[in-house]
Parts: C-alpha cells; structure tokens; sequence
C-alpha cells in the first residue's frame, strides 16, 4: 500500500479510498499508513495514554493533562471523569467562554458565571448525547436580558464550535439563563 493512502476496512473486505465518512450502518475501521499532519492555523490535537484498567491520561497540546476512567460496572476507580462527562464540560466551557467574552465585549462588568449543563443520552449504544441543555447564572454591571440573550445565541449559532458540533450531530441543544 502507498503511504498516505486509506485502507478501510468493513467485514473483511478491504477498499482503498482517499477518504471516508464514519456514517456507515456497518462496523468500520481504518488504517492509516503514514501519521496524520496536525501542523495547520485551526489543527488541535490531545494525547491519550493508559494507566491501567480503564483509567487512561489525556493531555493537551497546551500541555493539561486530565484524568479519564470508566465506570465502576466496567472497571472504572473513580480516578477521574467519564468520557462522556469530558465533552459536557468541553461543551459548557467553550460556550461560556464565548458568552463572558461577548459580553465584556459589550462593556458590560460580568462578575459572575456560572454555567451548567445537563444531557440525555440514547437507552441503547451507542449511548449519544440526544438532547443537550445548557443553564447559566449570571451577575455583574451592565448586564441585560437582552445583552444576555444576545451573547447566547451568539455562542450557540456562531461561534462555539463544541455546541455547534453536537448541533450538526443532531443533538437538540438548548440554553437558558438567570440574572441574578
């Protein structure tokens, strides 16, 4: 096989392709002969490395390292967070960082965020997010219901790539606040 090409891999059976899409009804793998470049402006990159039973490091390329494990029904110790909790957190992260941001913007003195995000998942695997609420509290000078608002819908059609990408996923995401 040439390096750089795709071999994927389904049932058995082996297609070369130049690329693929992971929304086939069938189990799919694949192999890339030559390591993926990750050295452009918009390139993002974590590492992720066992530890022992289902308790695995992750670190950022900006160099945070974050404990993962599983749950207690499948091994799991408790020794970090749950994978699925990770992305929530990625999620009201990202969304809250663009919501202070956008409002500091609008010179409004946010004093207080608070953000938190709860989700349902699918009954049966895989266990995807299906629906997706994101509730902030909020306190500071200047703030508005209008400004607030404003800054969510921002965030959630603009410019937060994690609530966005759930979106494009098919997960219905929702936002609320209080001003307090």
């Amino acid at each position: 096989m040439q390096p750089g090409v795709l071999s994927a891999i389904r049932h058995g059976k082996t297609e070369t392709t130049g690329s693929f899409t992971t929304s086939h009804p069938e189990p799919f793998f694949a192999r890339i002969d030559r390591p993926h470049r990750n050295d452009g402006p918009t390139a993002v990159e974590a590492n992720i490395t066992w530890q022992r039973d289902v308790v695995f490091s992750a670190r950022a390329a900006s160099g945070h390292e974050v404990t993962i494990d599983g749950p207690p029904e499948l091994g799991g110790t408790n020794a970090g967070a749950r994978p699925m909790e990770l992305m929530l957190c990625g999620v009201g992260g990202c969304t809250a960082f663009d919501v202070v941001h956008i409002l500091q913007r609008g010179r409004a003195e946010v004093s207080k965020c608070e953000t938190r995000v709860t989700a349902e998942r699918a009954e049966t695997d895989p266990k995807v997010f299906t629906d997706v609420h994101i509730q902030f509290t909020l306190a500071g000078e200047g703030l508005t219901e209008r400004k607030v608002a404003r800054a969510l819908e921002l965030s959630a059609t603009r410019y937060c790539s994690a609530s966005i990408l759930l979106q494009r996923a098919g997960v219905t995401v929702t936002h609320g606040f209080e001003l307090e």
